[in-house]
C-alpha cells in the first residue's frame, strides 16, 4: 500500500499511477483507501475529503505532535505499531479536518470500508514500523 505524507500545510503530490502519494509503501492486500482521499488546506486546517461513493476510514500520526501519547513508528500496538489516530469518511463529499498545528509533519493511510478495530487483537487494519500499512481484502463501504 502506499502512505501519504505531509509537512505542514504544504502538500508534495506524486502521481503514480492511480494512486496519489508522496512515499510508496508496499503491501499485499488490495483495499487501499487512498485513491480514494483529497487533501487540502484552508486557513490553519488539513482537510480530508472521501471523493469515493463507499467508506473510508483514515489513519494517520505525527512526526512533530505526540497524537495519544505517540508519534509515527512509537504506537504500542503490535498489529499497528506506526499509526496512532483514525476518524471514518461516511461516502462521497465526507470531510474531516484537523488543525495543522496539532499535526506538524505527519503520515496517513486509508482502507476503503468503516473499519472498527485497528490498535487490537483481530485488527482489520495493520501496519508495520516504517507505515507499510495492510487494509481488509473483502470488507466494502456502505
Amino acid at each position: 500500500m502506499k502512505r501519504g505524507r505531509l509537512w505542514g500545510t504544504v502538500l508534495t503530490v506524486v502521481l503514480l499511477g492511480s494512486l496519489l502519494s508522496t512515499t510508496v509503501k508496499s503491501s499485499e492486500t488490495r483495499q487501499n483507501g487512498l485513491p480514494c482521499i483529497s487533501v487540502s488546506t484552508s486557513g490553519e486546517y488539513v482537510i480530508f475529503e472521501n471523493t469515493c461513493p463507499q467508506d473510508v476510514t483514515v489513519f494517520y500520526c505525527s512526526h512533530d505532535v505526540p497524537q495519544r501519547g505517540s508519534f509515527c513508528g512509537q504506537n504500542r500496538s503490535e498489529l499497528n505499531p506506526y499509526y496512532t489516530n483514525w476518524f471514518p469518511l461516511r461516502g462521497a463529499g465526507a470531510k474531516d479536518a484537523i488543525p495543522t498545528r496539532s499535526l506538524g509533519q505527519y503520515d496517513y493511510a486509508a482502507c476503503v470500508g468503516f473499519l472498527l478495530r485497528w490498535d487490537i487483537k483481530g485488527a482489520e487494519f495493520t501496519s508495520d514500523k516504517n507505515g507499510n500499512f495492510g487494509c481488509p481484502r473483502t470488507r466494502g463501504g456502505r
